[in-house]
């Protein structure tokens, strides 16, 4: 009992985006986007085939250079139900998330809150705490509840409070 106490009250207390290795940055049993799945989009250009390779890469610099060019990659609808700005949140790289916000990608991702889904999955809550602070919404339109349910699915109280402090709306 007493080893299993204090690895609770570590998970409880590091959830977020940190800069690492993006498997090791998030909570068990995460989904990322796949590479193939986000590419499978139709429609997907050398311009977007080298922002995903970018991204999931975490190279920051790439991402930059490549909004920079082009804008509207930003706000690019990609394979899987994947977008920019989740593939930014899942290279676990602040640079890039940072990248990917000041570029303009949509903060809820396709309307589904999957950026700040991932973000609430993340260990360190810089990530989770960005999104919300940039603008995105703690009640997502197409699934409003989903933010709320991840934190409590996480037993989180932090990002629950992130939520709450953001004005989620936790009864919908």
């Amino acid at each position: 009992m007493r080893r299993v106490l204090p690895a609770i009250a570590s998970g409880i207390l590091t959830m977020g985006c940190a800069p690492a290795s993006s498997a090791g940055c998030f909570a068990p049993a995460t989904e990322l986007p796949e590479r193939a799945a986000v590419l499978a989009a139709p429609g997907i250009g050398e311009s977007a085939r080298a922002l995903v390779d970018a991204l999931f890469a975490g190279d920051a610099g790439e991402v930059k250079a490549l909004l920079g060019r082009d804008p509207a990659l930003a706000r690019l609808r990609l394979g899987g139900g994947a977008d920019v700005l989740s593939l930014a949140v899942a290279s676990c790289e602040r640079d890039v998330v940072d990248a990917a916000i000041a570029a303009g990608a949509p903060l809820d991702g396709g309307g589904k809150g999957l950026p700040l889904n991932l973000a609430l999955r993340a260990r360190d809550p810089w990530c989770a705490g960005r999104l919300l602070e940039a603008g995105a919404r703690p009640n997502p339109p197409a699934s409003p509840s989903m933010p709320m349910r991840t934190a409590i699915g996480l037993n989180a109280p932090r990002a629950m409070a992130m939520l709450l402090v953001s004005g989620a709306v936790p009864n919908l």
